[in-house]
């Protein structure tokens, strides 16, 4: 809450379903407590993500930075040698 109130774009790391919905709660409120403003939210590898919480990020403007690519590095790293 403290690092929104001063203006920093906050992202916050969450894999798991139950990690994601509670992120978006947290962003909820500080939508709630601050004000609506270009906050430009992200949740860092938000793979496993509940259907009814997928309307959620649209109305907060939260981006899923998914990354897949760090899901398959080493997988890649392995086949190209």
């Amino acid at each position: 809450m403290a690092l929104d109130e001063r203006g920093y774009q906050l992202m916050t790391h969450a894999l798991r379903a139950d990690s994601v919905h509670m992120v978006l709660d947290a962003y909820e409120r500080l939508e709630k407590a601050h004000g609506a403003r270009d906050r430009r939210l992200r949740i860092e590898h938000a793979d496993l993500v509940d259907a009814a919480d997928l309307p959620r990020f649209k109305a907060l403007g939260v981006t899923a930075d998914m990354q897949p690519r760090f899901a398959v590095a080493r997988t890649a790293a392995i086949s190209i040698r």
